[in-house]
């Protein structure tokens, strides 16, 4: 017998992992599921039907969003009718929250019902927003506990599942003590994260490998097509690092200290126990908004989970590579700061890391597929 369909849209990398990771478990307990929506290769490869791929239009910031709003506009248009056409069991959202919300906003007025799987930033940017998702959403999922009560204050039926993130590390090596001498600079999955921020991180390293001799660097290329914006920013500043392509993680293990940009790249950081700076850097008109929008003291992940900071972090517009230079250098070298900073990512992966969190979703997504169903044929 055909299985239920579910409407899927992942606009980001990290979304389409948490798409393909959630499609497979869900089948995993009911095999006949049909998945279908907006996302990149790995739902794909999970077996989901990809209308479009969203993942590589994937942008940051107004100016970025302004220049693509035509297409995105045509996509949000063709999906709407889709799902009006097709009328899926329900819809899940992944984060994506600029198309998301919207989208979730047009499914409710046609009662179409709504899943958002990993909350937006409420707690760090425009904290009225929840009051749109209270108005727009069925059910929340969201990773991490203090965003339940967020969602539970204001009246939203909410599950907490955990990160999927930490699902996919357990098959991973752990941590080593021993350290080989190296530095892992790590600009972003998103190619205007890497344009702005790699100058900087690439100015500190070098600063840092004058003052601490005999260093190993490796920059991490989330996509190929970054590969020749690296190179570039490599010939401008030259450093001996080599380019890898892929997962960060065998950086991450190996690595002594890393340079850092914001999300969720930090939780796999913390999970191998590397010291850290976290770097955003941003164009001036976006500083100025982040001062007027933000809310959480902390925006860094590690930080705000652990309510304090155990890593520097850094969300500016200005050159801060001398500032994380010094950070760097004091994090690196044995002594009391570094084992600080050792000592506080040990006690926040201790206390976070859940693994199971996919299946979780799995089992609230098909609970309110079988609800939504029972609804169907009673409203028949």
């Amino acid at each position: 017998m055909e299985g239920p369909k579910v409407f899927i849209v992942a606009g980001e990398d990290s979304g389409d992992h948490l798409g393909a990771a959630l499609l497979e478990e869900m089948r995993q307990r009911e095999p006949g599921i049909d998945g279908v929506g907006l996302g990149g290769p790995r739902m794909e490869a999970a077996g989901c039907r990809i209308l479009y791929h969203l993942p590589g239009l994937s942008v940051m910031w107004f100016s970025q969003v302004f220049r693509r709003a035509l297409t995105f506009y045509r996509i949000f248009r063709k999906t709407l009718r889709w799902i009006e056409e097709e009328s899926p069991a329900l819809v899940i959202l992944i984060d994506f929250p600029g198309f998301n919300l919207r989208l979730a906003r047009r499914l409710r007025r046609r009662q179409i019902p709504v899943i958002y799987y990993v909350s937006p930033q409420v707690w760090a940017w425009a904290p009225g927003r929840v009051r749109s998702i209270a108005a727009s959403v069925d059910r929340m999922l969201v990773l991490f506990p203090f965003e339940k009560k967020i969602y539970e204050r204001a009246g939203v039926p909410v599950d907490y599942v955990g990160h999927p993130l930490f699902d996919a590390l357990q098959g991973e090596e752990g941590p080593t003590e021993d350290r080989d001498p190296l530095v892992g600079i790590l600009p972003g999955s998103r190619l205007q994260e890497v344009r702005l921020g790699l100058p900087v991180m690439l100015r500190a390293a070098r600063r840092l490998a004058s003052e601490v001799p005999d260093l190993d660097f490796a920059v991490s290329c989330a996509r190929q097509s970054f590969r020749p914006v690296i190179e570039r920013a490599l010939a401008d500043l030259p450093l001996p690092a080599r380019i890898v392509e892929g997962s960060p993680r065998d950086i991450l293990r190996r690595s002594k200290f890393c340079f850092m940009t914001s999300g969720s790249g930090t939780l796999e950081c913390m999970y191998f126990e590397t010291p850290m700076v976290i770097v955003y850097r941003v164009t001036p008109a976006a500083y100025l908004l982040s001062l007027l929008l933000k809310t959480s003291r902390y925006i860094g992940l590690v930080n705000v989970l652990a309510g304090m900071e155990i890593v520097p972090e850094y969300l500016d517009f200005r050159d801060r590579s001398d500032d994380l230079a010094d950070e760097a250098i004091r994090l690196i070298r044995p002594g009391p700061d570094r084992e600080r900073c050792l000592a506080g990512l040990r006690r926040l992966k201790a206390e976070i890391l859940e693994p199971g969190a996919a299946g979780r979703a799995a089992e609230a997504v098909l609970q309110a597929v079988s609800s939504a169903r029972g609804e169907a044929r009673v409203a028949r």
